[in-house]
């Protein structure tokens, strides 16, 4: 109504999201312990659990330790990135909230301009993720910490801007809704992930 594009209506969302959780969570916290620790213990036990399980299953020793190899990395590095891990949830959410209310606004104006299909983000926001990438693959210390939090919720930004342009390809070479959902289930899971965000970056 105000004549701002709606991806940049989204950006603003996601953004203004993403500075809200930066703000609230240090301030509140964890209880007795910090957010760190309690991931850590979090992580602890489902490593625990998960080597547990594949003991059970008579999994060979090489297998378990990839396992706890994996959660382990996995450990590190949401106790290094928490903050930039909730901004991505937090973008994930806001493009299911925001699309699903602009199509059932429809045939408001708002909602018919507001499709996923037409999702792009700026070009200065591509500059900022290469920025965030260089900053968490060089830096080092609070930098690198500052770094990665911004990179993790614009690669979710671009993993959206990817899996809206195969939207728009999809609604023209996929008639039945069920191939097109069980496309979307495809991209989604690792690699395809990956290049759906470079796709969107592109």
């Amino acid at each position: 109504r105000r004549g701002i594009s709606p991806s940049r209506a989204f950006l603003l969302l996601s953004v203004a999201g993403f500075l809200l959780i930066a703000a609230l969570l240090p301030v509140f916290g964890a209880g007795d312990r910090s957010i760190e620790a309690e991931i850590g213990s979090s992580f602890d036990q489902m490593i625990a659990s998960a080597v547990e399980s594949y003991s059970r299953t008579n999994a060979g020793p090489e297998t378990i330790d990839r396992v706890r190899g994996t959660l382990t990395a996995s450990r590190r590095l949401a106790q290094e990135f928490w903050i930039g891990l909730l901004g991505a949830s937090w973008t994930l959410a806001a493009v299911i909230s925001f699309y699903a209310g602009a199509r059932f606004a429809r045939p408001a104006p708002s909602g018919e301009a507001a499709r996923f299909e037409k999702l792009r983000m700026p070009a200065p926001v591509a500059a900022l993720f290469v920025l965030a990438g260089g900053g968490t693959a060089l830096l080092s210390g609070a930098a690198r910490t500052a770094a990665g939090n911004l990179l993790v919720p614009l690669s979710a930004l671009f993993f959206l801007a990817g899996l809206s342009i195969i939207c728009h390809f999809a609604r023209k070479w996929f008639r039945l809704r069920v191939l097109r959902i069980g496309f979307y289930a495809l991209v989604v899971y690792f690699p395809m992930n990956v290049g759906v965000a470079l796709l969107g970056l592109f």
